[in-house]
């Protein structure tokens, strides 16, 4: 059995990058957030925490367009989710 085997597997591989300058796509026009908005309906977990809150709230207010908005909650000590939410708002 030969043991001369020199392709030195333990070491850590390092990252590397294959892209260029040339292959990363620029937008032409800058991206219209209302325009990506208009006519879809969005998921929400979490909506009674602290980021769910706030970006229902920044949709709602700066979305007119946006189809429906869904949230998903789940109970906390036995408070139902509709609750926790209301109480928060």
């Amino acid at each position: 059995m030969n043991n001369n085997n020199n392709n030195n597997n333990n070491q850590t591989p390092t990252p590397t990058s294959t892209s260029t300058i040339d292959e990363i796509k620029i937008l032409e026009e800058p991206l219209n957030i209302s325009e990506y908005y208009e006519g879809v309906s969005v998921l929400i977990t979490g909506a009674s925490g602290f980021l769910g809150k706030v970006l229902l709230e920044k949709l709602v207010f700066s979305q007119p367009k946006l189809n429906k908005i869904y949230l998903l909650l789940r109970p906390l000590n036995g408070e139902a989710p509709h609750l926790r939410l209301s109480k928060n708002t």
